[in-house]
């Protein structure tokens, strides 16, 4: 496994992760924190930090494996 550096390629594979533990969240029921989700959402909260780590005010990790199998914000 690799870890390295968000690149912008990888937003589509980062966005599809996000959307996949929200639907995790809400299948659990995590009333206190989710109770629902949309792909808009999604994308405006990356779209809020995604300026964030490319001004180098955060980091985003994504491992790959062949494919990115996960990342760390």
């Amino acid at each position: 496994m690799k870890i390295r550096k968000y690149k912008t390629s990888d937003r589509e594979a980062v966005h599809k992760m996000l959307c996949l533990s929200m639907e995790y969240h809400i299948s659990i029921q995590d009333p206190v924190r989710f109770n629902s989700y949309s792909e808009e959402v999604i994308e405006e909260y990356m779209n809020a930090w995604i300026p964030k780590i490319e001004s180098g005010d955060g980091i985003l990790l994504v491992a790959e494996e062949n494919d990115i199998i996960g990342f760390v914000y």
